[in-house]
């Protein structure tokens, strides 16, 4: 052990004498200069403490891959439009989505079939309607005596991880059209306008821009960890990265403020906005509240867990939670959904993809039917009555 360790400082030492030859050699009449600028610069970069600008493009490509791989996805997706190491900030579409050279920065490729994982044995497909939604066809109209929700969130409410149309909001839409048309309504219609890696700022976006058109009578918002925690502020990065406007004082006066810039790496992004998570998530949540009800519409959050340790969601979730109880909307809390699970991995897409599966879409839909059943506020904001309580879920 002890000739290993000699024989590591004699390198280390030999290497550091001929990196000094070299740094004597700079001032040397070499032709053309070649070794001296070329010794300079050496000595220039190894002194630099900041990533230079190709290191920094690359981790900002590879941290954004890692968001939008976001498990097992398709490898083919790994190269998604925030490629920084790609001139001009050119279209890089990928099988389900496209760049949208706006604020909301990217969407699902209207009418796609493709498969939603690249594992032949999981045999589920990612379907989009015309409109781009991950959702059966729907009329831009709303038809009388319908009410309509549209729900925004990121992978999770779209539903990687289900079969089509075996999501936990589909089956809260079936559900409430067995047991709640009454009255005046006729028909419940929930428009699902999630996709993978949003964060809330994209999904506040999509609310106001995306699905007001279709006249929702409610809109809810998803929060998941992957869309509120650890990288929360990965859309705000890339819209500064790619120059895209930030369209809102609010974004615009944050970067200002912590003095951020397309230069600085992704690293100094998380640090210098860690401080303005709750704040932030705060702020987009009142835009989509003020809007709902400028539109006279209700307005409902979800806190819809992956299928991951409780105990670890609740600490994700600090401070979520508490900033939700000023906000005057109601609140249905979901992350206990996989408590007392032994065997959570029944409840995933692989052990490697914390993402529900079928399985676990159908115990989110069941915890968010039983609150439905039991909070009248709840009850009111989804079903438009606070009429009596309807009957169980039932196992689908």
């Amino acid at each position: 052990m002890k000739t290993a360790l000699s024989n590591d400082v004699v390198r280390i030492v030999i290497v550091l004498l001929l990196l000094l030859g070299l740094k004597g050699l700079t001032a040397a009449e070499w032709p053309g200069g070649t070794l001296g600028s070329w010794n300079e610069t050496l000595f220039t970069t190894m002194a630099n403490r900041d990533l230079n600008k190709e290191a920094r493009e690359a981790l900002t490509a590879g941290y954004y891959e890692g968001l939008i791989n976001e498990g097992s996805r398709l490898s083919s997706m790994n190269r998604l439009v925030t490629d920084t190491r790609r001139p001009s900030w050119e279209d890089r579409s990928q099988p389900d989505r496209r760049q949208t050279f706006d604020f909301m920065f990217y969407e699902l490729i209207p009418n796609s079939d493709i498969p939603d994982y690249q594992d032949e044995r999981f045999k589920y497909r990612l379907r989009t309607n015309s409109a781009g939604l991950a959702d059966q066809e729907y009329a831009l109209e709303k038809p009388a005596g319908t009410r309509r929700l549209a729900i925004v969130g990121d992978s999770i409410t779209r539903g990687q991880g289900a079969p089509f149309q075996g999501n936990y909001e589909a089956l809260l839409e079936r559900r409430l059209n067995e047991a709640h048309v009454t009255g005046d309504t006729t028909k419940y219609e929930i428009l699902n306008f999630a996709i993978g890696s949003y964060n809330v700022t994209q999904m506040m976006e999509a609310a106001i821009v995306r699905a007001t058109p279709y006249q929702p009578d409610v809109y809810v918002v998803a929060l998941s960890d992957l869309s509120v925690y650890r990288r929360w502020d990965q859309h705000i990065a890339m819209l500064v990265y790619a120059g895209i406007d930030l369209k809102y004082d609010y974004l615009k006066d944050l970067i200002a403020t912590t003095g951020l810039s397309a230069d600085d790496p992704i690293g100094v992004f998380d640090a210098k906005l860690s401080r303005y998570r709750i704040p932030t998530i705060q702020w987009a949540l009142e835009q989509v509240k003020q809007h709902a009800d400028a539109q006279g519409a209700d307005m409902v959050v979800l806190l819809v867990p992956t299928a991951d340790d409780p105990a670890l969601l609740a600490e994700e979730f600090l401070g979520v939670r508490e900033m939700l109880d000023t906000l005057g909307v109601p609140v249905v809390d979901l992350l206990g959904t996989f408590d007392g699970i032994d065997d959570r991995g029944r409840y995933r897409v692989s052990d490697g993809d914390r993402h529900p599966n079928a399985e676990g879409h159908q115990l989110l839909y069941e915890g968010l039917y039983e609150r439905l059943q039991s909070n009248a506020e709840l009850r009111s904001a989804i079903t438009g009555t606070a009429g009596d309580s309807p009957s169980p879920a039932r196992t689908q």
